[in-house]
């Protein structure tokens, strides 16, 4: 398992705290755009764009993070 992490971290040219807080990060971001659908599929007048919009921010920048790794290797 360490190894396996060692090597993942590695990959992305990251150390251990600063993918630690990077993945945070990325999840709350994800639980917020989460209870952001569920709310709107309450009342959908509420938060219309706020999942779609947080999914493709993030997508675009894992997009960024992947192709400034690439540049590192």
């Amino acid at each position: 398992m360490l190894e396996k992490s060692h090597e993942h971290l590695n990959s992305v040219h990251e150390t251990y705290w600063q993918h630690l807080a990077f993945a945070i990060w990325f999840g709350v971001r994800l639980i917020g755009a989460g209870f952001a659908v569920l709310i709107h599929a309450l009342c959908p007048a509420f938060f219309q764009t706020a999942g779609s919009g947080t999914v493709n921010a993030l997508y675009e920048e894992m997009k960024r993070r992947k192709d400034h790794q690439h540049h590192h290797e």
